[in-house]
């Protein structure tokens, strides 16, 4: 028997639908979710995966990845976005053109909005990409992300042209937050209360998400009802704590070049100012 080339057979697909509406606030204004893990998380292989490479002070108070969260607790809820995500990994063109076809079905033909990621991000370039060629094949449909991920939207979209029907609003509280415009790019922030949200002059998004796929420049949402990412978070915003953290960083690089100078020159006068070479 001649020898034959063996290859992976295509996964089944998980469901009927890849998107979902479970959430009574979403499913309201007829927005469906594609969800990832947050943050960090560990594949079936056993390797860890950053699925929000550009997150920081955000991690400690997200949501999602809070061990007491729904997405956390329920074993079924937690195995689901991760076979999304392993999706997206391990066979990004079938789950493209799953995606594709999905958004051509009777229920997505009249003002269906899709929020992509009510967690996790756009984690690589190449599944950016995907996104946008599925949010291509579905002009009918309104799209929509928070994300932190700056830098590879921005560079998607100088490869694949703005879309009309997508909105990204940049979220406040990760390592790009130094690339965000506060005054002119649409971003969201997390407040501790209301009033905070109000005095920082931002839009409530609490009457309904969409007011994220809007116009406003400037939309904020008051922080989770968990006890511990609450507690976590103080009186801050998210972008306040991340400019803490920013400048704490920046510190503690300056104290180590001082250490460094400060041996260098201590070993230069140990030498008498010369520096040693090979015999």
């Amino acid at each position: 028997m001649d020898d034959l080339t063996l290859f992976d057979a295509p996964p089944a697909k998980p469901r009927a639908y890849l998107l979902t509406n479970n959430n009574t606030d979403l499913a309201r204004d007829n927005i469906f979710t594609w969800t990832l893990p947050a943050w960090w998380v560990t594949l079936s292989s056993g390797v860890k995966y950053n699925v929000c490479p550009e997150a920081s002070v955000c991690g400690r108070m997200c949501f999602a990845y809070d061990r007491t969260s729904s997405y956390k607790r329920f074993p079924g809820v937690a195995a689901s976005h991760l076979k999304n995500l392993e999706l997206t990994l391990d066979h990004l063109s079938t789950w493209e053109g799953w995606m594709i076809a999905e958004l051509r079905r009777p229920r997505y033909a009249v003002n269906a909005r899709v929020r992509i990621h009510d967690s996790g991000d756009f984690h690589s370039i190449p599944y950016t990409r995907a996104w946008f060629k599925i949010m291509k094949s579905a002009p009918h449909v309104r799209f929509y992300a928070y994300s932190k991920a700056v830098t590879t939207l921005r560079t998607v979209i100088a490869e694949m042209g703005e879309l009309e029907n997508f909105v990204c609003r940049f979220s406040l509280g990760g390592t790009e937050d130094h690339l965000i415009d506060t005054e002119v790019d649409r971003h969201a922030d997390v407040f501790p209360d209301e009033a905070a949200l109000k005095a920082a002059g931002y839009v409530d998004q609490g009457a309904s998400d969409l007011i994220a796929a809007g116009a406003d420049v400037k939309v904020g949402m008051v922080a989770n009802r968990l006890a511990r990412t609450r507690k976590r978070q103080g009186g801050k915003s998210f972008s306040q704590h991340q400019q803490a953290h920013t400048a704490r960083q920046s510190e503690r690089r300056r104290q180590a070049a001082a250490r460094h100078a400060a041996q260098r020159a201590a070993a230069s006068v140990g030498t008498g100012g010369l520096s040693r070479t090979p015999d």
